[in-house]
């Protein structure tokens, strides 16, 4: 299937466009080394001033063309690129507009208006290349957050495990009651299982007021649906879901043992970013392996669904807590055998080293 998720995301291959761009910037780097290396062997013109100033106008502005030329992956996974190549040319160019002004001063034909304007675009333009970096700071400080939920909830596992001498199931009991329930003990204290009505199903009225409380840990930060991440009803969404099906995580019959890991717990996935599924945090609803396609950030029929065994508002991939409770971020080109591998606790595969 095509990738298409977080939403907003255009997967579309690279345009003659953007290539186009591409060969734009490498002439603009070769000009601006060039002009220095050039303008040392003459003296310098007051025409020289402008040339420069027109110099660190464009790099910014070919890089932004460049950028609106990519799609939005590559676009996120180019920006430190392209922060880098910007510098790179602006500073070639402040150097040679700094020699030429020294030049002029010499030959006491420099401009003072010429002085100023290169002053003032220098500013603006240092402005304007720091403003990008400031909602990618914010994005990996949301990325690192949504690693740290994932590993207190494989913590909360390992707690539940030391307590009932096995990891708890996707959902048990009768009505069954999900295992967010189950682990909020060890999570936030009793509170949240003393007010949970065992008796109920989840989404009975006695319930209700649960659902509609938000609960961090079970939520990724980068989490961009309107609504603060509820569904029509106010309900609030969960990010994280626990593996469920024969040979997984949770198995259909009873709870598992470390014993019956015979892969390893490093190498099983216990819970996994599924955004796109948009499961009610207090829903006793998980990935099952399948019945989801193998994939991650997968298309779906609506712009906040994926039916991807793993999906998140992460672009290029999507974070999973393993059994032994260390969190890693998998990538969504990842092999799909490598991914039905990870899945099994004693399917005995063969993983690569990396994936």
């Amino acid at each position: 299937m095509e990738h298409g998720f977080p939403p907003g995301t255009n997967w579309q291959s690279a345009t003659a466009e953007t290539v186009i761009m591409h060969v734009l910037m490498l002439f603009l780097v070769i000009g601006s080394v060039a002009g220095l290396f050039l303008s040392r062997r003459r003296p310098a013109k007051k025409s020289d001033i402008w040339c420069w100033n027109s110099l660190v106008i464009g790099a910014p502005i070919g890089a932004a063309m460049v950028s609106s030329g990519l799609d939005s992956f590559a676009k996120d996974a180019a920006r430190p690129f392209l922060i880098g190549y910007v510098l790179f040319v602006w500073l070639v160019c402040l150097v040679g507009m700094a020699l030429c002004h020294v030049a002029l001063k010499r030959n006491e034909e420099a401009s003072p208006l010429g002085c100023s304007v290169s002053c003032l675009l220098s500013l603006g333009l240092t402005i304007a290349l720091l403003l990008p970096a400031v909602p990618q700071a914010r994005e990996a400080a949301r990325r690192s957050q949504c690693k740290n939920n994932l590993k207190y909830l494989g913590l909360a596992l390992h707690n539940y495990l030391d307590v009932y001498q096995s990891f708890p199931m996707a959902s048990s009991g009768q009505p069954p009651m999900s295992w967010r329930i189950n682990v909020a003990p060890y999570i936030d204290g009793n509170s949240i299982v003393d007010e949970y009505d065992q008796t109920q199903t989840w989404d009975a009225k006695e319930n209700e007021h649960l659902a509609k409380r938000q609960i961090p840990v079970y939520m990724c930060p980068s989490r961009s649906k309107p609504l603060e991440g509820t569904d029509e009803q106010g309900r609030f969404l969960t990010d994280y879901t626990m593996l469920t099906g024969p040979a997984t995580f949770s198995g259909n019959l009873a709870p598992r043992t470390p014993q019956q890991f015979t892969d390893g717990t490093s190498n099983t996935l216990a819970i996994v970013e599924a955004a796109g599924l948009n499961i009610v945090w207090t829903e006793p609803r998980d990935a099952e392996v399948g019945k989801q396609p193998l994939g991650i950030n997968l298309k779906g029929a609506g712009e906040f669904d994926s039916p991807g065994l793993m999906s998140s508002w992460h672009v290029g991939g999507a974070h999973a807590a393993f059994a032994d409770g260390s969190v890693r971020f998998l990538s969504q080109d990842i092999d799909p055998s490598v991914l039905k591998a990870l899945t099994t606790v004693d399917g005995d595969e063969q993983l690569p080293q990396s994936y």
